[in-house]
This record gives C-alpha cells, sequence and structure tokens, in this order.
C-alpha cells in the first residue's frame, strides 16, 4: 500500500483528524466516518451504525472501556474488516449505545500496529503507511521469517503480504 493522504475534515466549526473508512457488517460494506484517536485503545462505533446495517453487535464479546472522564461504557468487540485506502484486513471493533462523543472512533487496537500514521497539524492531514513497506524501506531487506515473527503473521496472512511485497509494491526481481 502506497502512503494514503487524508485531509482534515470540519467538524462544529473547526478541523479535525477524521477519515472515511469501509466496515464489512454482514455481506456489505459501508463508509463510516471516523475520529482518528491515538488515545482510543479500540476502534469504537455508535451502536446506531450496527443497528442501521441489521448488524447483531450484542452477539460480541462484553467489555468495560474506562473514557476520558473516567467512567466505564459497555462495549460490545467483534474481529470485522476494515478497509483504509486499499488495504483490507481483519481488526478489533467496538459498539457501544453510551459512546459519549458524537462521532465513532479509530483507535489503536488492530489498527496502530499495522500503519505508522502521522498526524501532520500545520498541513491539516494524516498519512498512514503500511508498517512492513516502512520497516522493508527501512531496512531494506527482510526474511520471511522477520516479516512473520514481527507483525505475528499465522501461514495465509504471510503468503499474502508476500506477494503483496514482491508483486504488488513490485519490490522483487
Amino acid at each position: 500500500m502506497p502512503t494514503q493522504v487524508f485531509r482534515y475534515k470540519p467538524v462544529q466549526g473547526r478541523l479535525a483528524p477524521i477519515i472515511t473508512i469501509g466496515i464489512k457488517l454482514g455481506e456489505v460494506w459501508y463508509p463510516i466516518g471516523v475520529y482518528v484517536d491515538s488515545g482510543a485503545a479500540y476502534t469504537l462505533l455508535h451502536a446506531a451504525v450496527a443497528q442501521g446495517a441489521g448488524f447483531a453487535y450484542r452477539t460480541g464479546h462484553l467489555i468495560s472501556l474506562q473514557v476520558g472522564d473516567g467512567s466505564l461504557i459497555p462495549v460490545r468487540l467483534h474481529d470485522l474488516e476494515l478497509q483504509i485506502g486499499p488495504e483490507r484486513f481483519l481488526a478489533q471493533v467496538g459498539f457501544s449505545e453510551r459512546l459519549g462523543v458524537a462521532f465513532n472512533l479509530l483507535g489503536r487496537a488492530s489498527i496502530f500496529a499495522r500503519f505508522k500514521i502521522c498526524f501532520q497539524e500545520s498541513q491539516r492531514i494524516l498519512t498512514f503507511v503500511d508498517q512492513a513497506i516502512a520497516l522493508l524501506q527501512r531496512r531494506g531487506r527482510l526474511t520471511y521469517r522477520t516479516l512473520q515473527l514481527h507483525f505475528q503473521l499465522d501461514e495465509a496472512h504471510l503468503e499474502a503480504l508476500t506477494d503483496e511485497l514482491i508483486y504488488g509494491q513490485r519490490l522483487g526481481g
């Protein structure tokens, strides 16, 4: 995945790091606006997003998350397919009826380990760079075993990443 650049979007009279991602609920992809929040542990969506898509979010694993004011909110976690730019991958996504903010949040779990994310406040843009590409650019070469251990990949994901690095990015011979 080449570097993806996202412009901040206006929210309540100011620009904020909000991007549009894709989420697959059932068999349908939906565009969702999310505030990119390095302080959020998980990607958290309002329960209304799931309800509007007919997705049974209440079947997810129930956890309690502490939010900014110190209170706990109930969150139902699911492993769902997300899309950022052209990249599709599984991520932990939570739904809550008590999110307490007006927007959905893109948090660290499953996202910040996958992408190098830079907030460029002066330009009001965000950049997302695939971590494997960034690692390869820093080191010049990587073994398959290094990729597998560094990114905790099973064999299928290692094969997909290898194909992307060799054929998709045209890094190989």
